[in-house]
């Protein structure tokens, strides 16, 4: 079963995680590295990975220093361009291009939003549950069905 979890939300920072039971995936890391392990009771050696939405810093704020914690960061090539991450940690996505972490499938998305390279995520676990994560975007410009969790 799918749970996801808000630990920060609005201007002030974004971070999420989202949990098969088996693979926890981090969704934005908008906060202090110090206060993203803070908020997850220091329990952020269990993440599989992080994926950014965009460049803004309320969606990236603590990526560089997760990278440099050992987590690997997914995104695209436009919000990698405006980040200090350290290469080896580095996974360009782009858009329609289906990817893992851990058991995850994970399918990118653009979204409607005033930088280049935004992206949503449709993910799908081993036991076909499937989420969506939009944020900061107009509107949703695709359609997805059989949804067990939306977070917008």
């Amino acid at each position: 079963m799918i749970s996801f979890t808000s630990f920060a939300s609005g201007s002030s920072g974004n971070l999420y995680t989202v949990s098969d039971g088996q693979t926890d995936v981090m969704l934005d890391c908008g906060l202090p590295w110090k206060k993203v392990r803070e908020r997850m009771g220091f329990h952020t050696s269990d993440i599989g990975g992080v994926l950014l939405t965009h460049q803004h810093m309320d969606h990236c704020k603590g990526a560089g220093d997760a990278a440099k914690a050992g987590l690997d960061i997914y995104a695209s090539k436009e919000t990698f361009e405006a980040l200090q991450i350290p290469e080896h940690r580095k996974n360009v996505i782009e858009e329609g291009q289906v990817f893992s972490v851990g058991p995850w499938r994970v399918l990118p998305f653009v979204t409607v939003h005033d930088v280049e390279g935004a992206l949503g995520f449709y993910m799908v676990n081993l036991d076909g549950e499937a989420m969506l994560y939009l944020t900061d975007s107009a509107y949703a410009p695709k359609r997805f069905a059989n949804l067990g969790v939306i977070a917008v």
